[in-house]
């Protein structure tokens, strides 16, 4: 599922949910096919995708889809991220 319908939206307003949330995991998962040997947190691909706006929750929720859909793997690595905590890092699965 690429959009999760939490607030409850309907008709054009979820259409375009839709195709919003979609959008941004092509544009991720492009990212990772230009850097197909690197691992990347989700604050690194916040930062780097240019998703000006987009909240970090809506690029943990495509990464989140992405590794369902086995085209990224979740990695044992982690870095420390923007609020000094540690965040596990993915990798584009090579096929």
């Amino acid at each position: 599922m690429e959009f999760y319908n939490t607030n409850n939206e309907f008709g054009k307003e979820l259409q375009a949910s839709i195709v919003k949330s979609r959008h941004q995991g092509e544009i991720i998962m492009e990212y990772f096919k230009l850097h197909p040997d690197k691992e990347f947190t989700p604050f690194e691909i916040h930062r780097a995708v240019g998703l000006v706006g987009t909240p970090l929750t809506s690029i943990r929720r495509a990464i989140t889809n992405l590794t369902f859909d086995n085209k990224l793997i979740k990695t044992d690595n982690q870095r420390t991220g923007q609020y000094g905590k540690k965040n596990y890092c993915w990798k584009r699965i090579q096929k």
